[in-house]
């Protein structure tokens, strides 16, 4: 278990790149997505998607100029 605070910090950086959540999820040693957005929302608050959307969505404002 006290693995699991460096894995899911790897696991939020590869999110912010753009990577598949089920491929990081399948990376990390979790069975499925869902098994790792669990974790991650125990750890983080949010689940894995809301940071990808949240990344998504500044890139859009920066390609927009706000």
């Amino acid at each position: 278990m006290a693995r699991t605070g460096p894995h899911l910090l790897l696991a939020l950086r590869r999110i912010a790149e753009g990577e598949r959540i089920i491929d990081i999820a399948l990376d990390c040693g979790y069975a499925s997505q869902s098994a790792f957005s669990a974790m991650f929302r125990r750890h983080f608050g949010t689940p894995p998607s809301a940071q990808s959307n949240c990344k998504e969505r500044s890139f859009r404002r920066e390609r927009s100029g706000r």
